[in-house]
């Protein structure tokens, strides 16, 4: 190269360069289960604070139409239980009285109520969907915020397939969970809270033989819920490592064809995919489980209340029968929500899951801010540059750069030459401040660069990439990325 002067080298040799972390293609990575359950679901729940308005109106919705599907058995009860005075035989004419505006009147209230119930149910679940969305894009306008003031360092210990499987995948995962975790947990303990109270209020002794049957459905849907868990979280980390393998395969297809690696890629990948299938299946067969269950124990209920209603029957025969229809219609309320918890308990852990995922990314250790009265201008910048005892390391634990000096007079052509890992373009991004060194100065025209803004120090060096890439545009887009007013 035309006056071209030898760079000083350090007095040590450079370790290779290892990026730290990170599933790699065709490898692996551990499955663990949410490390923090308690803390990521009281940070997923803090988030809904810009919602807590909706979020509180959804809850009254769906408490008054709970209660409204909670006390039509006990209408239907009352309504059996007035039959006898509804109708009445005439024995003198052969004919039977019906009081039909009477009886029209109680059907058409336990009519309004069912329908008042659907239509609030379908209100809450509207809102419901629009609260999800709102949340979503919030969660993915935070990640994008995160990712805009991480260093350059925490890119290079992740795969792009990845960190994109947290801002879509996860994110998505926890929208679509909301949806049914929101509306079905509020509905669930409101229903069982409600039917146990108007079970006792009808009956107390029908009440106790229905609470017989609660020990056993809390057991099965907590056993079931917990053998379940594993393999929700574990579908969920397999698809991001998933993910991070197709990014990467398509995106290096070149040399996977140089290598001809397409049968060990398309290995990789069944193999990736097949583990995913399997913790699918097993999670949704084991959440599939509860259903028949809960039913089995409810009808268990069932022939209890039938037995004990008969033996009461030879007090109140009328009374009774009204009776065993309310608490028929009870038991059968009263299943769903075990049914909505053994459901919602596999999609909670799902959420965490993902949160966790998404949490760790906006936990990451941003880079050094600006200093407030850092150089913001890029004029009166000559070039000069000056490595002062440069010390420098990705990991603690494997040395780089020690005792580094090296000045450079603005003008001159300074040639870094050097095996691969010796650390060249380690030098270039010292000087961008993509990363931050760990020990001496570097400086610009005499003014250590850390007193610069970034986008002063960026917008002084040109920086070539060995690799090129290219947007979808035109060259003249292209050309002026970064900069709009390029000529």
């Amino acid at each position: 190269m035309a006056n071209s002067t030898p760079a000083t080298t350090p007095t040590t040799t450079p370790a290779p360069i290892k990026r730290p972390g990170g599933p790699m293609m065709g490898g692996g990575r551990s499955v663990d289960k949410p490390k923090h359950f308690k803390d990521t679901s009281k940070r997923l729940i803090q988030n809904f604070r810009p919602l807590i308005l909706k979020f509180a109106l959804v809850i009254s919705i769906v408490i008054v139409s709970t209660t409204l599907i909670i006390i039509s058995p006990v209408l239907i009860r009352n309504l059996l239980s007035d039959m006898s005075s509804l109708i009445k035989p005439d024995m003198a004419t052969m004919t039977i009285k019906v009081q039909w505006d009477a009886l029209f009147q109680k059907f058409g209230i336990i009519m309004i109520l069912y329908g008042i119930s659907a239509i609030l149910t379908w209100l809450a679940d509207w809102i419901v969907v629009k609260i999800s969305a709102e949340y979503a894009f919030n969660l993915r306008k935070q990640i994008q915020s995160k990712l805009d003031r991480l260093p350059l360092s925490y890119f290079d210990g992740q795969t792009y397939g990845e960190i994109m499987s947290r801002g879509t995948n996860d994110v998505d995962t926890i929208s679509r969970s909301m949806q049914q975790i929101i509306t079905q947990v509020i509905s669930g303990i409101v229903m069982l809270i409600g039917i146990l109270i108007a079970m006792f209020i009808t009956d107390w002794r029908l009440a106790l033989v229905a609470v017989a049957t609660l020990p056993l459905m809390v057991i099965i849907t907590v056993i079931i819920a917990m053998t379940s868990q594993k393999e929700f979280v574990k579908y969920q980390t397999k698809l991001g490592l998933l993910d991070s393998h197709i990014e990467e395969t398509y995106g290096g297809y070149k040399l996977v064809k140089l290598f001809n690696r397409e049968e060990k890629e398309i290995a990789t990948f069944k193999a990736i995919n097949d583990d995913m299938e399997k913790s699918d299946r097993k999670s949704q067969f084991l959440s599939g489980v509860i259903f028949p269950m809960i039913r089995f124990i409810n009808n268990l209920g069932f022939v209890g209340i039938s037995i004990v209603g008969g033996v009461l029957k030879a007090d109140n025969p009328a009374a009774s029968l009204a009776n065993m229809v309310a608490f028929f219609m009870f038991i059968a309320l009263f299943q769903q929500p075990f049914m909505q918890i053994g459901q919602i308990s596999n999609i909670i852990q799902s959420t965490v899951a993902a949160a966790e995922r998404i949490f760790g990314v906006l936990d990451e250790k941003e880079f050094v801010p600006d200093e407030p009265d850092c150089i913001q201008t890029e004029e009166g910048i000559v070039g000069n540059v000056d490595f002062e005892n440069i010390t420098f390391s990705y990991k603690p634990e494997t040395p780089l750069i020690e005792n580094m000096n090296l000045h450079i007079k603005a003008g001159e052509s300074v040639a870094i030459v050097g095996p691969t890992g010796a650390g060249k373009t380690t030098i270039v991004n010292l000087i961008m401040r993509f990363y931050e060194i760990n020990g001496g100065a570097i400086k610009l025209d005499g003014i250590d660069i850390r007193h610069y803004s970034r986008a002063a120090l960026r917008g002084s060096v040109g920086m070539v990439l060995q690799d090129t890439w290219l947007f979808s545009g035109s060259i003249k887009e292209n050309i002026r990325y970064g900069r709009v007013n390029a000529t």
